[in-house]
């Protein structure tokens, strides 16, 4: 965390372009700095309703046995 606040700027540059940028505390990942892009994917991700297992078991385009 003490490079990270060192080069804040350029690890902000890097994250911009496109890098995921793991920030380590204790020598342990602790956070990921990330794109507006990226951070809004992955927010849409986080929010997509998921269907639950009958359900997708129901949308599989095989012989319907009929």
């Amino acid at each position: 965390m003490t490079d990270a606040k060192a080069g804040f700027a350029a690890l902000v540059d890097e994250a911009a372009a496109g890098k995921f940028i793991t920030i380590t505390r204790h020598g342990k990942p602790a956070a990921v700095l990330v794109s507006v892009e990226a951070a809004a994917a992955a927010r849409k991700a986080m929010t997509k309703p998921h269907a639950n297992f009958g359900e997708f078991l129901m949308s599989f385009p095989g012989d319907s046995g009929q």
